[in-house]
């Protein structure tokens, strides 16, 4: 097949820039067929961002080129399908081939509510319109507009939280986001939204990969990769079934982990190893037997300047040298290792001089920040806080590290707790302030349904209530959900929170989560009789509460 870029010949591209990299293949549908609309993206690791991105021939063809060098994805797309991705290091002129089958969405089971979005509301997950379900089992939402068209996406049609085209459209384009938004005519300042559920396509489905060249680096660089991305999905889909059943989770790491091993001493090229030898940490980061072996060689093999540390998540740095010396030891292991200090404050600070992506060096100061501060590093901590704002403004980890050690942070020790105006959960009515919770010893706990340590902190939150409650202990818990209903659906299950709540609308763009500066969950914030924090966060999570809150009972009485 010949490629053309932009209507150029490949062969000319590359006379004209020796550092290309033509990327081209098919991408189809769960059905083997081109789909309605599709587009590939070459995206960064990190924020959102596109790199370059071109929508797919009807034929399902499509050809990007790029003159960046470095780690990337590419992003695949289409109507009705789940997007996917697939990593890529490029350098210099290359070709790659690929050609890639989408599966279907995963719809929900029972289509609880239908919930709208669209151009009248800003496309805003919290402020969606129910439609309305007819007789024939459609649902319909009638929408004005003073605008030629009008468009759209539907909540609570899939299995996760997410918008999606809807089963009536004009036509599509994408939302960046990784799905569609479906376009409707308006005619006469109005237009009637149809969601028909039998139209959608529950017929299972796999993603498929299929490279041209096997062989080539990038599609072993893909597949190592791919690999280890298989087994966490396989484990998660194992807890996910073993939560359903209510049963106790069983999964077999061995068969995985043996072939990972395999992969790992038959490999001869320095980058897939990289690749293999993370992909050990993040498989021990969830909870795979560790291998001593192999992740004790794991900070000596990947060099700092490493590409692949681009398509890593930022804490995995801390995790391979908590995991080199202290593979089977709780995290207080490796903050009690002053070598293992040493040693990970000396590779950050690599990462921050060598490393060639800008969002790895960032990272890298971050990672630093966090190692320093829990060491009660507070001078060097600050001195590595003060350049990553200095030098990366930017970067991903700022506003978490802002909220958590900022000197002028809001939810902090010794100061008072930020006025508030919380509306109730169930009666929106009620509201929870500052001043109505004066001369109580209260617990401000904002959380969401979805949030795993949220929910790891039951037990422990549960224990606290009922050994103080009678003494006076109030807990106002603040959810963060899409909807109120998911919390009230909550509360009926195993964990009923015997205490006060309250919703705020939007999750963290709500004003008052912006005034609280939060960025993260859970956060916790004790507030005294007098209105000041007594303690924030980690002294208030799992079994250091109990004792947190009997301190301060005892001195506050």
């Amino acid at each position: 097949m010949q490629v053309a870029v932009l209507g150029i010949p490949f062969f000319v591209l590359l006379q004209g820039n020796p550092s290309l990299t033509v990327i081209s293949g098919k991408l189809v549908g769960a059905d083997g067929k081109p789909m309605p609309v599709a587009h590939v993206h070459l995206t960064p690791p990190g924020p959102p961002g596109v790199i370059t991105e071109g929508a797919v021939g009807p034929d399902g063809s499509y050809a990007l080129a790029t003159t960046q060098s470095g780690a990337f994805f590419l992003r695949f797309t289409g109507v009705n399908h789940a997007s996917t991705f697939v990593p890529v290091l490029l350098s210099g002129s290359s070709t790659i081939r690929l050609d890639v089958q989408l599966s279907r969405y995963k719809y929900a089971d029972t289509l609880d509510k239908v919930i709208a979005i669209g151009d009248w509301n800003h496309f805003d997950f919290g402020t969606g319109r129910p439609m309305i379900k007819q007789a024939d089992g459609r649902y319909t939402l009638e929408v004005e507009s003073t605008e030629d068209t009008l468009a759209y996406q539907l909540l609570g049609v899939t299995a996760e939280t997410r918008s999606i085209n809807g089963t009536s459209a004009d036509r599509y384009f994408y939302d960046g986001g990784g799905d569609y938004r479906s376009v409707l005519r308006v005619l006469k300042g109005k237009t009637t939204i149809v969601f028909d559920p039998r139209r959608l396509d529950r017929s299972p489905s796999e993603r498929r990969v299929t490279w041209r060249e096997p062989q080539s680096f990038a599609a072993r660089f893909a597949d190592a990769w791919g690999f280890v991305d298989q087994i966490s999905r396989a484990y998660y889909d194992s807890a996910a079934a073993a939560h359903a059943r209510k049963d106790s989770l069983r999964f077999d790491w061995t068969p995985g982990l043996r072939e990972l091993k395999s992969r790992i001493e038959r490999n001869r090229d320095p980058l897939i190893e990289d690749q293999l030898l993370l992909g050990e940490v993040r498989l021990a980061q969830i909870g795979a037997p560790a291998d001593s072996g192999l992740l004790a060689g794991v900070v000596h093999t990947i060099r700092p300047e490493s590409p692949v540390w681009s398509l890593q998540p930022p804490f995995l740095v801390l995790s391979a040298h908590k995991l080199a010396r202290h593979p089977r030891g709780p995290w207080q292991d490796l903050l009690q290792d002053s070598t293992a200090i040493y040693l990970a404050l000396a590779y950050l600070d690599s990462m921050a001089e060598r490393n060639p992506d800008r969002r790895v060096q960032g990272d890298a100061l971050g990672n630093a920040v966090q190692l320093a501060m829990s060491m009660k590093q507070v001078a060097r901590g600050n001195d590595y806080f003060v350049r990553l704002m200095t030098e990366y403004p930017d970067a991903s980890m700022l506003s978490f590290l802002r909220a958590k050690y900022a000197p002028d942070r809001v939810i902090r020790v010794g100061v008072p707790v930020p006025s508030f105006h919380f509306a109730g959960l169930v009666d929106s009515t009620q509201s929870f302030t500052r001043e109505s919770l004066l001369g109580k010893i209260y617990l401000l706990d904002f959380w969401a349904t979805w949030c795993g340590p949220c929910i790891g902190d039951m037990p422990y939150l549960h224990a606290a209530f009922d050994s103080l409650h009678a003494k006076g202990l109030e807990i106002l818990s603040v959810s963060l959900d899409q909807d109120p209903g998911d919390v009230t659906k909550f509360l009926r299950g195993q964990w009923k929170m015997p205490w006060q709540h309250a919703f705020a609308r939007g999750g963290f763009t709500n004003a008052s989560m912006r005034q609280f500066e939060v960025v993260f969950l859970p956060r916790l914030a004790l507030v005294g009789r007098d209105g000041n924090i007594i303690a924030v966060d980690e002294d208030l999570r799992r079994d250091k509460i109990l004792p947190t809150l009997r301190q301060a009972f005892q001195t506050t009485q």
